[in-house]
């Protein structure tokens, strides 16, 4: 599903250069109209893959503490290293939705240079440094760096705990039978 809110996206662009000489950023109104479906969709694309990701693994973490039949036969290795691999894709989509914020969603009306500050500010956030040199003002980023910092800690407090130590019970289960 959350593909096809980025295909949607995709296609704005080249349908508003069709409809629009010069394309649609040459007509103020059609900028706008255009340019806002184009983030919005970008955002719901982004937050959804965000929760979907907070979710499977939060799922998986619980199947495991409840001892139900896996629903993958992933070793607990490789989940270790999707965990990961998840994790540095939440930096990477939260970042580009901080990206897409306007200014003056930000304290001070902080606008990012680049992509790479945005990638800072967001490892920033879901490591829960927080250093304070930017900081969201708007209540939906507000939210938003709270939900980043849920799912960050699902990631690397619930996951990585439960997959590890249910490895090494494993591996201590294997060395006695040996």
């Amino acid at each position: 599903m959350s593909i096809s809110w980025c295909v949607g996206a995709a296609i704005l662009v080249p349908i508003g250069h069709y409809f629009f000489d010069g394309g649609y950023y040459a007509h103020d109104f059609a900028k706008y109209v255009f340019g806002g479906l184009v983030i919005f969709l970008s955002w719901i694309f982004l937050i959804s893959r965000a929760v979907e990701i907070f979710k499977s693994f939060l799922d998986d973490a619980v199947q495991k503490l409840d001892g139900d039949k896996p629903s993958s036969d992933l070793k607990y290795g490789q989940r270790l290293r999707l965990s990961f691999n998840s994790y540095i894709e939440l930096i990477i989509n939260f970042a580009t939705l901080y990206y897409l914020a306007p200014s003056y969603y930000f304290k001070d009306c902080y606008q990012f240079s680049t992509i790479f500050e945005a990638i800072y500010f967001s490892g920033v956030t879901i490591t829960t440094l927080g250093y304070g040199d930017i900081s969201p003002s708007n209540p939906i980023l507000q939210l938003l760096s709270v939900f980043q910092v849920l799912a960050g800690f699902s990631l690397i407090v619930v996951c990585f705990a439960i997959y590890s130590g249910l490895a090494l019970g494993q591996e201590k289960s294997n060395n006695r039978v040996n």
